[in-house]
């Protein structure tokens, strides 16, 4: 077992980040742009427009079955349709927009079916 470095903060306290979690944020953050350009800045299952410090970044691949920051493995979503996605689990693999680890992610989405299993 590790032990986690413990640096004193504002508030007591608290787990320093590891160097893997800040490599991989700033990964994420480096694609982001791509991502909301490719999305047009809108829920790439809905379509609502999003501002810009708006939506969420989608792992189709889930990070915790090597699910990578590649622009095939997100997907841009409005708060409302990522949480119905993993709240709605075998509808959103049938859409595409969740894929096992070893999956396809060639398989297209579907976003219109989604949207109507939704009942928007």
């Amino acid at each position: 077992m590790k032990r986690t470095e413990l640096k004193r903060g504002t508030k007591g306290l608290t787990r320093k980040p590891s160097a893997h979690k800040l490599d991989y944020e700033a990964e994420l953050d480096a694609i982001t742009p791509a991502l909301r350009l490719r999305a047009r800045n809108r829920c790439e299952a809905c379509r609502t427009p999003l501002g810009l410090d708006e939506g969420e970044r989608h792992h189709r691949i889930r990070r915790g079955q090597g699910g990578t920051n590649t622009l095939d493995c997100l997907v841009l979503l409005c708060r409302r349709c990522h949480g119905w996605i993993h709240r709605h689990v075998s509808i959103a693999k049938s859409c595409g927009y969740l894929v096992p680890s070893w999956g396809d992610l060639d398989q297209p989405l579907w976003p219109r079916t989604l949207v109507e299993a939704m009942g928007r």
